[in-house]
């Protein structure tokens, strides 16, 4: 007859085969050949692709929120220097060069400087001649955005009389 098996014994009393045999093919019982599930490699590296894949989308939407801030910033100072230009229109225009603080973390300058004085003919005798001069007008509305020192400047030219 055969050899009685001295290996070790499965609570059912069978034969425990060390390399493959019937322990194995209870453990895969069920599976096909090709479905054994992941490895921890490939659940690790499926991790690191989901990690870099969220870390890229909190980026974007990090600089997205950064830019639109930026955006408001420059359109509260466009509207600011607008403001300062149109309160030139009540006055009469001098060389000047004006500054102070805005509000708001902006500083405004606003430089008025005579450009040229004409003579204006008129069309008709009973005015006489008169002289007109053209004047530049600067605003910039400055403001600093972390370490970044950013302004809007608005070139601009108007005529007047001559002061």
């Amino acid at each position: 007859m055969g050899q009685a098996w001295t290996g070790p014994l499965s609570p059912r009393g069978a034969a425990v085969h060390q390399h493959g045999g019937p322990v194995r093919a209870a453990r895969h019982a069920g599976r096909s050949p090709g479905d054994r599930g992941f490895t921890l490699i490939e659940v690790l590296i499926a991790f690191l692709i989901a990690a870099m894949a969220v870390a890229a989308l909190v980026h974007t939407t990090t600089g997205a929120v950064t830019s639109s801030r930026v955006a408001g910033r420059y359109d509260e100072a466009v509207a600011r220097a607008q403001s300062h230009l149109a309160a030139l229109s009540a006055s009469p225009l001098t060389d000047s060069d004006r500054q102070g603080d805005e509000g708001g973390g902006f500083h405004w300058r606003v430089r008025v400087a005579m450009a040229g004085t004409t003579h204006a003919a008129s069309q008709f005798r009973a005015i006489p001649r008169s002289a007109i001069t053209l004047y530049r007008i600067t605003v910039t509305i400055s403001w600093t955005e972390g370490e970044r020192s950013r302004a809007v400047q608005l070139d601009s030219a108007r005529l007047g009389p001559v002061a």
